[in-house]
């Protein structure tokens, strides 16, 4: 055990080494603000988790974002520990111990998850518990306990996370009914332990009940709470996306899964452990395999013969069950999540599990007979052989892996949020939209107090009904009444666009936007000031706004178009020096590009602006950041230059294939000629799999199949517009 302990505490220390600062990208800013204050953060809310965050921010060490990420770190140690603890069960021989437990963290999406504040270290902690509890090698005398252990994991697993509670319900209730019809003691207490366990879900309600700033959904009954741990808003948002999913999307989703997985294992890593996953489940240990584990067993504790009979082949059906749900799940249920890093880290523990199942197999009955097994010479070729294995499976992920320790250490995301505070007049309404911004503008009020005499709120959850914390302070309680009252009042039947101009109304003061004119904004421009060139793209329009149409104003006479975005980059030079902080800029730069266009569609000059533009932060950002590539395509076009488009949407597919805007637009520039018909519909066909709920997608097809002549194709999307 020794050697498990002081490999998970290398583990540890490499992870903690590149922990964040403070909050990270996404909804790492949310997540934080929730453990900040124990308050409830988005569905499935992960009940049980928040409290952990919580305590970790007691720490007496660095910020209260980076004590959370420690929580991460130590989750995904934890992790490890148990992983190891499996084949140490089993007499793993050190050297085995010691080769996987430093690839682990190598891998780019577990090093990512477990220095940063998430959810995802914590999943895995969960899955490898449930594993070492429910391992078919436990001796008798400590099965109930740590079978215990595994329904207690099983359980908290099954209220936090989707993909577990698929993989793991199925799995666990079959091995209860199996042992309870052997008359194992410890199905008598499951029950128990799993009611105890399902009490971590009042977390909730209880952190609900106080009334905290991050709280989302309020689920304070039985049916919200219900609601919330099933993510029934989630779920309920993407429907249409997911409904619409057919076998290209499925097969682009498996060919990116399976890159992503290739780069957090490696090559070798790969297909060795995939092929130590079917070996496990289609061969059984041999009868003399068996013969040595009992003897081997006895020598230590005369265990019963029944309980090291196809223990590895035992375990490697579990591994089995729970690959095959998470690769469904990261292709077909929550395809989402992969871009982000989001899916893809417990079918690595699993794939880790199954191929040191298989080297310790290798390692022990790797000779012939019993006598040739423990002969040193061929024992100690093996351990070589394990040595080389171990280069080939720790080299590829680290080189994947070593730049990303610049990412997570990177102080962007919480400098990016409070330049947009920084630049916000007194007393204004903020409305964001990116999970960048809406949730740092959380973690910043949560961990910092910052501004507190800015209302906040993401434009695009307007439509959510009021928490108690959003109504207990007049400013803010107008704004969210006034966008759930938007069908009683002028903007009834405008949706977000509505529901955003409803809240201005009830709004006196100055407003900050975030990207207008795209999003949730789509359609609401504000007057633009002289001097917010500088605080593009944060928050631009510092006027208070006026009520009805809300003009753009016109450029002034002699004005640089380009002002904004230059003054935005020598603003932002140098402070955004990896590659993830780059990307994150140019993405909204890309998005200030699209709102300035998108006011005047029909201009010749805004298309020149937006290609300028778009050239600009190909140029000076990002020369692969396919968003730019997309919209650069289209001002190409927009000039007769259809080859140019087709060249660099070619690209931007190339760089993200599940973008369906690319795959639309380049179906769009192939169908102008009669031979690129074919292929026009194929991408125009996986541009309504990828994102069946964007009507441009539908338009394209209805377009492409138009041109071909394919009546049945035109009814089906013109049945969707």
């Amino acid at each position: 055990m020794r050697h498990v302990l002081a490999v998970a505490w290398i583990a540890f220390v490499f992870l903690m080494i590149g922990a964040s600062p403070a909050h990270f990208w996404l909804d790492s800013g949310e997540i934080a603000a929730a453990g900040a204050e124990l308050g409830v953060m988005h569905p499935t809310g992960v009940p049980g988790y928040i409290p952990l965050l919580h305590v970790a921010t007691a720490l007496p060490v660095g910020s209260l974002g980076f004590r959370m990420a420690l929580c991460s770190s130590l989750c995904m140690a934890g992790a490890i520990a148990l992983v190891l603890a499996i084949f140490e069960r089993r007499g793993a021989h050190w050297g085995l111990v010691w080769a996987l437990g430093l690839w682990m963290p190598l891998g780019l999406t577990l090093a990512r998850n477990a220095r940063v504040v998430e959810i995802y270290a914590f999943a895995a902690l969960l899955l490898a518990a449930a594993l070492w509890g429910f391992d078919p090698a436990v001796a008798d005398a400590r099965r109930d306990a740590r079978r215990s252990v595994g329904v207690l994991a099983a359980v908290v697993a099954t209220w936090g996370f989707g993909d577990l509670r698929l993989a793991l319900v199925p799995a666990v209730v079959l091995a209860w009914i199996l042992a309870w019809r052997r008359g194992e003691a410890w199905t008598r207490w499951a029950p128990l332990v799993v009611a105890l366990a399902s009490t971590v879900v009042l977390t909730l309600p209880f952190a609900a009940a106080r009334g905290p700033a991050a709280d989302w959904g309020h689920p304070v009954d039985a049916a919200s709470v219900w609601a919330h741990v099933q993510a029934t808003a989630i779920r309920d948002s993407f429907a249409v996306k997911l409904a619409g999913m057919g076998s290209r999307a499925w097969g682009l989703h498996a060919r990116q899964s399976l890159l992503r997985l290739t780069e957090d294992l490696g090559p070798v890593g790969l297909l060795a452990s995939v092929g130590a996953l079917a070996l496990g489940l289609t061969r059984p240990l041999s009868a003399h395999a068996r013969e040595r584990e009992l003897a081997k067993a006895e020598s230590r504790d005369a265990r019963p013969l029944r309980e090291f009979l196809d223990a590895d082949h035992g375990l490697a059906r579990w591994l089995g069950w729970l690959a095959l749900v998470e690769l469904v799940y990261a292709v077909a249920i929550n395809p989402m999540g992969g871009r982000d890093r989001q899916t893809g880290l417990a079918l690595a523990v699993v794939l880790t599990v199954a191929l040191g199942l298989a080297l310790h197999r290798w390692l022990e009955h790797g000779a012939r007979g019993p006598r040739a097994s423990e002969a040193p010479g061929p024992r100690k070729r093996r351990l070589f052989g394990l040595g080389v294995l171990a280069l080939f499976l720790w080299l590829p992920p680290a080189y994947e892996s070593a730049s990303d320790l610049l990412v997570t250490r990177s102080w962007a995301p919480h400098a990016w949020t409070r330049a947009a505070l920084a630049d916000a007049p007194q007393d204004a309404l903020l409305l964001s939209q990116s999970d960048d911004l809406s949730a740092g503008l959380a973690a910043a009020r949560a961990l910092e107090g910052a501004r507190p005499d800015l209302v906040t709120a993401p434009a695009q959850h307007l439509y959510r009904e009021p928490t108690p914390w959003q109504l207990a302070e007049p400013r803010r309680a107008s704004v969210w009444m006034a966008a759930e009252q938007v069908e009683s009042s002028r903007w009834q039947g405008q949706g977000e666009r509505g529901r955003v101009l409803a809240a201005f109304d009830a709004w006196q003061g100055y407003v900050v936007l975030e990207s207008p004119t795209t999003g949730a904004l789509g359609g609401v421009a504000l007057p633009a000031l002289p001097g917010d060139a500088a605080r593009l793209p944060l928050a631009v329009s510092l006027l208070p706004p006026p009520r009805d149409a809300l003009p753009a104003t016109a450029r002034a006479p002699g004005e640089d178009p380009l002002a904004p975005l230059r003054a935005t980059l020598a603003r932002w030079s140098g402070r955004l020096d990896n590659p993830v902080d780059r990307q994150r800029l140019a993405d909204a730069l890309a998005l200030a590009v699209h709102g300035r266009f998108a006011r005047s569609p029909d201009s010749p000059v805004r298309w020149l602006e937006a290609r300028d533009g778009y050239g600009l932060i190909l140029d000076e950002v990002d020369p692969d950041h396919p968003r730019s590539l997309i919209g650069l395509a289209a001002a190409e076009d927009r000039f007769g230059e259809t080859r140019r488009a087709i060249e660099l949407t070619r690209r931007a597919l190339e760089l993200d294939p599940e973008r369906s805007t690319a795959a639309a637009n380049l179906a769009l520039y192939l169908s102008r000629d009669e031979g690129g018909l074919e292929q026009a519909r194929e991408l125009a066909e996986l541009a309504v799999e990828l994102a069946a709920d964007k009507r441009s997608n539908w338009s394209r097809l209805l377009q492409v199949c138009q041109a071909q002549g394919d009546g049945e194709c035109e009814a089906r999307a013109q049945a969707k517009l």
